[in-house]
């Protein structure tokens, strides 16, 4: 696991409403308790961070769709590697 990785780790259990719950890479988002709104938090805290802009759209897929922790991450990194 990269830096960048356990970064991203470590925002979703910032921002999981339940934090005793385990938070790992094959976690659904919406099982540690992150909706919609909890998603954007997760990326403008990882936008300041990560000190890059993130692009969050509903229209091009970019992030919106992950279901799992590590289908944001690899998404996240996927975007990173284009900027």
């Amino acid at each position: 696991m990269n830096a960048t990785e356990e970064q991203v780790l470590e925002v979703i259990r910032k921002h999981a409403p339940d934090a005793t719950a385990p938070v790992t890479r094959h976690s659904r988002i919406e099982d540690v308790g992150i909706d919609s709104y909890g998603l954007i938090e997760v990326v403008f805290d990882l936008e300041e961070q990560l000190a890059t802009d993130i692009p969050y759209n509903a229209n091009d897929g970019s992030l919106v769709g992950a279901e799992t922790v590590g289908d944001l991450i690899d998404r996240l990194l996927a975007l990173l590697d284009k900027a």
